[in-house]
């Protein structure tokens, strides 16, 4: 599907994630990472009997490689929570678009609610807690496929191939702004948990794409 990045998470150390796309966009894990845990469906993306491994998140996030798209845009990855759904208001976020040591207005936000489900946020945290919420909640101790696909009007989640929040991107959200995985800009509420597999791409990803990076095609 040609990502802009693929970051398998599979080192045995930071700080730079390998891009194993042909582009060489490396990514940079913070600190308060795990490295070569078990990942998700090694038959899917390993041969010869290898185990797939993954990255554990508990404070730190990682810097993807800056996209220049301004519009159109996803993200596919696989994501396994350790918080207890209702630890926090919410529960830890997955991604999110938006300034370091802080929150745009048009910034994206990708995370869990207290009840575990997959939410979207626009804006900054100083905006009261406005969370879109999808219908199913994401099983603890469990590996889930999770895509974000936005083609510049709209924004899409995905759990497990299936469509989960849709929403409408607010006018001002047209900015080239940076991405992180397992955390917010603002370092609030950041992923406890593993990811892995994780594929970016400079455009928007249609929800057939979504149902095979899921594996349910």
């Amino acid at each position: 599907l040609k990502p802009h990045s693929w970051y398998r998470l599979d080192e045995f150390a930071g700080p730079r994630a390998l891009d194993s796309s042909p582009n060489r966009h490396d990514g940079i894990f913070e600190s308060h990472v795990t490295y070569y845990l078990p990942g998700p469906r090694s038959e899917q993306f390993c041969q010869e009997g290898e185990a797939n491994r993954a990255a554990m998140f508990a404070g730190g996030r990682l810097r993807a490689h800056r996209m220049n798209t301004r519009g159109a845009w996803s993200v596919s990855l696989w994501v396994w929570n350790g918080m207890p759904a209702n630890a926090r208001e919410v529960t830890g976020w997955i991604l999110s678009r938006g300034y370091d040591h802080g929150q745009a207005a048009d910034s994206i936000q990708l995370g869990l609610d207290r009840q575990g489900r997959l939410a979207l946020q626009f804006g900054s945290p100083g905006d009261p807690l406005d969370l879109l919420p999808g219908h199913s909640r994401l099983t603890r101790w469990q590996w889930h496929h999770v895509a974000l696909s936005c083609d510049g009007k709209t924004v899409r989640a995905y759990l497990d191939g299936r469509e989960e929040v849709r929403a409408d991107l607010p006018e001002d959200s047209v900015r080239s702004l940076p991405l992180f995985l397992g955390g917010r800009g603002d370092n609030n509420s950041n992923w406890e948990g593993r990811l892995d597999e994780v594929a970016i791409f400079e455009r928007a990803l249609t929800a057939l794409e979504v149902t095979r990076l899921a594996g349910m095609n």
